[in-house]
């Protein structure tokens, strides 16, 4: 009977072995598939995360038969004409806190939209409450007394942009900023499913090339 029992104990223990060999190579098994999964589900996200980042960067407008947006410096003073526009002329007004720059731009169709006056509103003319919109401004850099762009060179991304226009204000965020040479034609790359503004001078320091700077809309008050 000791012997039978002491079998028994002996055929338990096996099979209790057994199971937690098992158990082991379940437990290993299941850790090894986990950490696969994970692995292919990152390797996916990063696969659809490049290919939207490519969708946008892809993306873009070109503007052709932009004059180029030179630098003017105090030798190149002339009278400031702009005392001559009345105030009632302008149609909004650009802000940006951070450069203390605070002016006034007219419709696109006036006169006194030129660069040699204003912050100028340039083709395809898309205004700030158009949805999915591109607002473009462009303006000289340098010393001189139409230089409005002068400090665009200190922006930085996440720089605020405001936009009074039809009693509202439009508030940008710049998400880009680039150089193009001075060829004539400005290429716009942006994200054409959202309602953006592009400010556009001579680049600090550089002649031969002009700076671009993307902003998306993302709040309209």
């Amino acid at each position: 009977m000791q012997k039978i029992t002491k079998k028994q104990s002996n055929s338990q223990l096996i099979q209790i072995g057994f199971l937690l060999i098992l158990f082991g190579i379940f437990l290993c098994s299941y850790q090894f598939i986990q950490k696969k999964k994970l692995h292919i589900f990152d390797k996916m996200g990063q696969k659809l995360y490049y290919q939207k980042e490519e969708v946008v960067n892809k993306t873009k407008d070109e503007i052709t038969a932009v004059p180029n947006v030179e630098e003017k410096n105090n030798a190149e003073k002339k009278e400031d004409i702009t005392n001559n526009i009345s105030t009632s002329e302008y149609i909004g007004i650009l802000e940006i806190p951070k450069i203390g720059l605070k002016r006034g731009f007219v419709d696109p169709n006036s006169i006194h939209n030129n660069v040699e006056e204003n912050i100028t509103i340039l083709n395809p003319v898309s205004m700030p409450d158009e949805k999915n919109g591109n607002f473009i401004l462009a303006a000289h850099s340098g010393t001189g007394t139409i230089a409005y762009f002068d400090k665009l060179y200190q922006l930085e991304i996440h720089d605020k942009i405001y936009v009074e226009y039809q009693n509202k204000v439009y508030t940008y965020e710049i998400v880009n900023i680039y150089q193009q040479p001075k060829t004539g034609t400005i290429k716009v790359y942006r994200d054409s499913k959202k309602s953006t503004m592009t400010l556009i001078t001579c680049t600090n320091g550089n002649n031969k090339e002009q700076t671009v700077y993307i902003a998306n809309q993302i709040k309209v008050e």
